[in-house]
């Protein structure tokens, strides 16, 4: 079953074979390749990837999503995002995302993340979901920090360790927020203000 997320400017559906091209160009681009993990823009390493996300929106019980992002107005796929771990009653999730460099800085991260953050809490009643970026990255803490996310407290030596471990030589930080805060920070429950 095909998988599709409107929110007010996009349009969040399971990438296909047609968008492989953009997908490969996506983690080739000088300006996202600083925010990215270094093993990412490796050519053997996207073509796996892209192969587990048409996995995913395969799969007829979804426990994970890897939807495009696009750009309604200009029907122009513009990022991509993860939500993982996502069965029923999970204690933990997992949200990422991956944005054009020409569309950074607009909202869109947040507005996709949003609805896919209501999804996991509303829909799948995951207790907690976290993301992680280099603690660099700023423009992607302060999304995190728009969704309510709040910066897990690790210490300088973990947050090196945490890079360490994704094979970078820079800290990486997380984030995260529970059901109850994003329940609680969102009037209606479901995302919407």
């Amino acid at each position: 079953m095909d998988f599709i997320l409107e929110t007010e400017r996009l349009l969040l559906r399971d990438l296909q074979e047609e968008d492989w091209e953009w997908f490969a160009a996506s983690f080739k681009d000088p300006l996202t390749q600083s925010h990215i993990l270094s093993f990412q823009s490796d050519d053997q390493f996207i073509e796996r990837y892209f192969e587990q996300v048409l996995r995913v929106a395969s799969q007829k019980t979804r426990f994970s999503y890897a939807p495009g992002v696009v750009l309604k107005a200009e029907n122009l796929l513009i990022g991509s995002f993860t939500l993982s771990h996502t069965f029923t009653g999970s204690m933990q999730g997992r949200i990422g995302w991956h944005l054009d460099s020409l569309y950074q800085g607009r909202g869109y991260a947040t507005e996709a993340a949003r609805a896919l953050l209501t999804l996991a809490f509303s829909h799948h009643q995951v207790a907690r979901i976290y993301a992680e970026c280099f603690a660099a990255n700023v423009a992607s803490r302060r999304v995190m920090e728009k969704l309510g996310m709040r910066l897990h407290r690790s210490g300088f030596f973990r947050r090196w360790l945490r890079g360490i471990n994704y094979g970078e030589q820079k800290p990486i930080v997380r984030y995260y927020i529970h059901q109850s805060e994003w329940v609680a920070g969102n009037s209606q429950g479901d995302g919407t203000k």
